[in-house]
């Protein structure tokens, strides 16, 4: 039979999910941090100068006049 009490085992068990919790979740920031910053230095696309609001119903236009 085994010597060792239960709750050690068990204390041994929790400690070693928990290294490999707190490791896990290191490497999911680290992945997290790598994802924003290639989001963030990214080059997007160009703006387009000639593009204009869209105002099918003329109501710039109608705010202008008043």
């Amino acid at each position: 039979m085994d010597d060792r009490p239960k709750s050690t085992d068990k204390s041994r068990q929790k400690a070693s999910q928990q290294r490999r919790l707190g490791a896990a979740l290191r490497e999911n920031l680290k992945r997290r941090k790598a994802q924003a910053k290639g989001r963030t230095t990214a080059p997007g696309p160009d703006p387009d100068p000639h593009d204009q609001p869209h105002d099918s119903a003329g109501i710039a236009a109608h705010k202008q006049r008043s």
